[in-house]
């Protein structure tokens, strides 16, 4: 009986433990979207095009994607939109806007996700960068920068807004 009783308490022990973190799917993403974000960084290869005009950015990305994103310049915003660059992470190829906050590089990701439902992930810190995700309607996007996360969460409420 008091086996029965520890090893329960255990089972509900590990199921807390396991909703508590990012399924393992999620951790390798976030890891491989904080890879591609500091090796852009480091590569000198952070742009393919350099604008902050969405008009020029948007017909850009068209035909190169499954998807083309919704592209905002959101400087009234604090984060100015200098342009963009493809890129392609866990096996698939995505959009990556890149912004500029104060002295902060920010690349947004953006996914076709056909199958996706509707959510959103809590910023989380990995490898002092602070990491987003959120999908609606087929598209899923990614935020990443070396920013705080409250400054992160502001960036995803003017795009997603």
């Amino acid at each position: 009986m008091a086996c029965s009783g520890l090893g329960g308490a255990l089972a509900a022990a590990l199921s807390t433990m396991l909703l508590m973190h990012e399924a393992p799917g999620e951790n390798r993403m976030i890891e491989a979207i904080v890879e591609s974000h500091v090796g852009a960084l480091m590569s000198g290869r952070l742009l393919d095009i350099a604008s902050a005009d969405p008009e020029t950015i948007g017909p850009w990305l068209t035909g190169r994607l499954d998807v083309t994103p919704v592209v905002k310049n959101i400087a009234d915003g604090g984060f100015e939109l200098i342009g963009a660059r493809l890129d392609y992470i866990a096996a698939t190829r995505a959009a990556a806007l890149v912004y500029r906050h104060r002295e902060h590089i920010l690349t947004l990701y953006v996914f076709s996700t056909p199958n996706a439902a509707a959510s959103s992930s809590e910023a989380v810190f990995r490898q002092g960068f602070a990491v987003c995700r959120w999908s609606r309607h087929g598209i899923t996007r990614w935020a990443v920068s070396d920013m705080d996360l409250k400054e992160l969460e502001q960036f995803e409420e003017l795009v997603a807004g």
